[in-house]
């Protein structure tokens, strides 16, 4: 596969001594996902979490007193979609952290370890968007892959078209790096077959491995194959890691809103 890594110092530096300055900011352009903007809402939300005690106890109970929406002030949960994910994922890893043994803290197979992790994160992030994008879950087929099955892809609805890639690299505590090498080829592959078939410019993959969601992109710009890595998000099992995890989820809405861009 002739991909060039946006993440890889090598491979930057070749492309850099290949083109020039401005067609090198062309493709990080191209590859490139826009900050999207919060309901002051859920900034406040984060605020309150950011400065929040590292304790299970004093975000549960930041997370059941709703300031942001005092006197049962109006909330939409489309317009307020942002701080309804929030809000909805960290109470959800919340609880695994208090239960007396935390699921993703033990030794798990690789679909048990998704309906923990995956699956949650995934399904409540696109749930406002389920007239555009349809997810389809478990060794699924799709004709641009021919005969090659995957975990997970989003498609839209419009056109049956992939927009999403998504692949479990193993379970917690289960798998080698050689299983996360393997799979990401394998996705990767997937990935080049409908950016060539479907004469896309690009597509949105997901790849997960011991607790660790990856999110990236695979952009075609001209001759070039570009893949970008936009998020790197740790499954929290602690209150420490949970703080950690929700000041990163304002990226994840970024690279949410940009997959929606490309299915609407």
């Amino acid at each position: 596969m002739h991909v060039i890594d946006l993440s890889d110092t090598i491979s930057v530096n070749l492309l850099q001594q290949t083109l020039n300055q401005d067609n090198y900011n062309e493709i990080k352009n191209a590859c490139a996902i826009k900050t999207v903007s919060l309901t002051k809402e859920c900034n406040d939300l984060l605020e309150r979490i950011a400065s929040c005690p590292p304790s299970l106890f004093s975000i549960r109970r930041l997370l059941m007193n709703f300031d942001e929406f005092p006197d049962n002030s109006y909330f939409d949960p489309y317009l307020h979609n942002d701080y309804d994910f929030i809000h909805g994922i960290v109470f959800h890893f919340l609880k695994l952290c208090e239960s007396p043994m935390n699921p993703i803290g033990q030794k798990l197979r690789e679909r048990s370890a998704a309906t923990w992790s995956t699956f949650p994160i995934i399904n409540s992030l696109f749930l406002q968007y389920q007239d555009l994008i349809e997810f389809k879950w478990i060794e699924v087929l799709h004709d641009d892959l021919e005969s090659s099955k995957i975990d997970g892809l989003a498609l839209k609805r419009k056109s049956n078209s992939m927009i999403i890639l998504i692949e479990l690299a193993g379970g917690c505590r289960t798998n080698t790096e050689k299983k996360l090498e393997s799979d990401c080829f394998k996705i990767y592959k997937n990935a080049l077959k409908t950016l060539k078939k479907d004469n896309k410019k690009k597509v949105y993959l997901v790849l997960y491995h011991e607790n660790i969601l990856i999110f990236e992109s695979l952009t075609k710009y001209n001759q070039y194959y570009v893949r970008e890595r936009h998020l790197k998000l740790t499954v929290p099992q602690n209150p420490r890691d949970l703080k950690a995890f929700a000041a990163l989820l304002p990226t994840l809405l970024s690279w949410r809103q940009a997959a929606v861009d490309l299915a609407e």
